[in-house]
């Protein structure tokens, strides 16, 4: 049986990979690849704290990287 090759989300919606990426595209700065990720505005506009608690933590490390500094988190999206 072949292996399915695909990106393994981990409990984590396709529809909030993909607007955290939408988002770190369409506010980078063009000095760096990191930017700091509003996590309590997702939070907000999924209506719950499901972004910060579960979805965030579980984000594919194939699609992002994620630091987290003192309370800040900073993200930065692979190619």
């Amino acid at each position: 049986m072949p292996q399915d090759k695909g990106i393994d989300l981990s409990g984590v919606p396709l529809e909030v990979v993909c607007d955290v990426v939408a988002y770190c595209e369409a506010n980078k700065n063009d000095t760096t690849d990191w930017m700091v990720l509003p996590v309590a505005s997702f939070d907000c506009y999924y209506g719950n704290t499901n972004f910060s608690k579960k979805w965030l933590s579980k984000m594919p490390d194939i699609v992002l990287t994620r630091e987290v500094s003192n309370g800040i988190c900073s993200v930065k999206v692979k190619s």
